[in-house]
């Protein structure tokens, strides 16, 4: 886990509870502190040393999610390792569900999960983000998506550490990971319960927009055409499709975001019942 000094202290409290809540307990918990943080910050963290097994990392500067990822990986002991966000909320079975599956598929590399999204209330989510379960169509659908929900994978340290880490692409440095794992013969899988309680406010999309994002989306997407990972054609149209979202105004981009790439939760739990 990464924390920077504008994150919540009430929302790392509550994610640091949900791992005390563990029907498997964590061996140990990273938390990588991204430059100086917060008194607020420094008092959760010190309630929580006699409930979890804490390692705390110091960074003297903020350097991003990457470069902070990076510095903590080493410091873990155990060879598969659970990345969490500092203000999401694990399902009191996640490790259990995930650690079990692991052992029954012992080929599987990295393993992720759907996540639930609520914007106050982690009981009342309005939306769930589904992932492709099969590394077959995991394989498929990176070349238009990411094909994981960050918060919830767990992987293997040692191949992460062998791809050289995060890569430092500003907002998809998990997406060109797992690309770049992908490409390297890891194989991959997803569960098809939710795993994360992600914290995701309705108004998240409107910042997900601009010539920001448009060319940081511009710039990974060239490069997965240069290492072969998709065609021209698959390059050319996901630049139209996802730039076309960047730069749309606000009210659309929200629009396409819950309508089709966001799934109801409540139509959805009604289409599997």
């Amino acid at each position: 886990m990464s924390v920077y000094h504008r994150d919540s202290a009430e929302f790392l409290r509550e994610a640091l509870d949900s791992l005390t809540r563990q029907t498997l307990p964590a061996a140990q918990v990273v938390v990588v502190l991204d430059g100086p943080i917060t008194e607020h910050l420094e008092s959760v963290l010190e309630s929580f040393h006699d409930l979890l097994p804490l390692f705390i990392l110091r960074q003297p500067e903020n350097r991003g999610l990457a470069c902070a990822l990076n510095a903590a990986l080493p410091c873990c002991t155990q060879a598969w390792v659970a990345r969490f966000d500092s203000d999401d909320i694990c399902e009191p079975d996640r490790f259990e569900r995930q650690w079990k599956f692991l052992q029954d598929h012992p080929k599987v590399d990295v393993l992720g999960g759907p996540i639930l999204e609520f914007a106050d209330d982690p009981t009342k989510p309005y939306a769930i983000r589904e992932v492709p379960c099969r590394h077959e169509d995991i394989l498929t659908y990176a070349q238009r998506r990411n094909p994981f929900n960050h918060m919830t994978v767990t992987y293997r340290k040692e191949p992460i550490l062998n791809a050289g880490g995060y890569p430092s692409d500003h907002l998809y440095e998990d997406y060109a990971l797992w690309v770049n794992l992908l490409r390297q013969g890891c194989i991959c899988a997803n569960l098809d319960q939710p795993l994360v309680r992600a914290r995701a406010g309705k108004e998240m999309v409107v910042r997900r927009g601009g010539w920001k994002y448009l060319k940081s989306e511009w710039k990974v997407q060239l490069r997965f055409f240069r290492n072969g990972f998709i065609s021209l054609p698959r390059f050319v149209l996901n630049i139209l499709i996802r730039g076309s979202v960047r730069l749309a105004p606000s009210r659309i981009r929200k629009w396409f975001y819950f309508s089709v790439i966001r799934k109801n939760i409540n139509k959805s739990i009604q289409n599997k019942s």
